[in-house]
């Protein structure tokens, strides 16, 4: 308990400081996802800074970067206004249960969906945009121990070898790198529903030797029974869009 209590004073200390290094700097804009960034006193803000500083292992200088970086690459690539309707096959709501959740079926997912890396980046940052702000991100209740996080939901049916070639992995490759540069990590769950069997042994020993914390993140199943079922939903403002397929 007293370890517990010394980590988290010191992680409070952290986000202090980040909180008053962004208060000294010109950002682009004052708030990310409706979040508060720079307002003083700063209770909206402490849990998306914390996010911050997990994804930079706690480094405040690196953590500020990143924030700066985000703000003006969002404000370049227009991510806050981007609609996830480029490309069949995908959804970005809530569940039954009111758990925000991308779900991604590849059987409607075209070999041409790869053809443009530029386009492919557009719809994926789209699809976690609008899962993003289903999230309570600026709740004044969250503490250290609350993640608001959503699900990924890939439906495999329909998979064909192009989705795992070569041009798919070119697009993987650079929507990690926006990703790993723009976001932290906001992703509770990914679940790999209808898995060919062959993928669902595969797994099974690879996750022997990830990190726990990544396997422990990943289901696959050769089945969709775990698959939640999507719910009829509105994307809150900004903008109040329906996303369907």
């Amino acid at each position: 308990e007293h370890f517990r209590l010394t980590r988290r004073a010191a992680e409070d200390e952290q986000i202090d400081l980040l909180h008053a290094r962004l208060r000294s700097t010109a950002l682009h804009d004052d708030k990310l996802w409706g979040v508060p960034l720079t307002s003083e006193p700063a209770p909206d803000s402490r849990h998306l800074l914390r996010r911050f500083l997990e994804a930079r292992d706690w480094d405040v200088e690196q953590a500020a970067d990143m924030i700066e970086s985000t703000l003006a690459w969002r404000s370049e690539f227009g991510a806050a206004a981007t609609q996830p309707d480029a490309f069949p096959g995908s959804e970005c709501g809530r569940d039954d249960s009111g758990s925000a959740q991308i779900v991604l079926r590849l059987e409607h997912v075209r070999e041409d969906a790869f053809a443009d890396v530029a386009r492919y980046a557009r719809w994926c940052v789209s699809l976690h945009e609008a899962a993003i702000r289903q999230l309570d991100l600026a709740g004044q209740h969250l503490d250290a121990a609350a993640r608001p996080a959503y699900r990924i939901v890939v439906d495999c049916r329909g998979m064909s070898a192009y989705h795992f070639g070569g041009a798919a992995r070119k697009c993987a490759r650079h929507l990690a790198g926006l990703m790993q540069n723009h976001y932290p990590d906001f992703v509770g769950e990914t679940l790999i529903v209808n898995a060919p069997a062959t993928m669902a042994r595969l797994w099974g020993v690879v996750r022997r030797v990830l990190p726990a914390k990544f396997a422990a993140a990943v289901r696959v199943t050769t089945d969709d029974a775990a698959a939640p079922a999507m719910a009829d939903f509105e994307v809150a403002q900004p903008p109040a869009v329906k996303y369907a397929m």
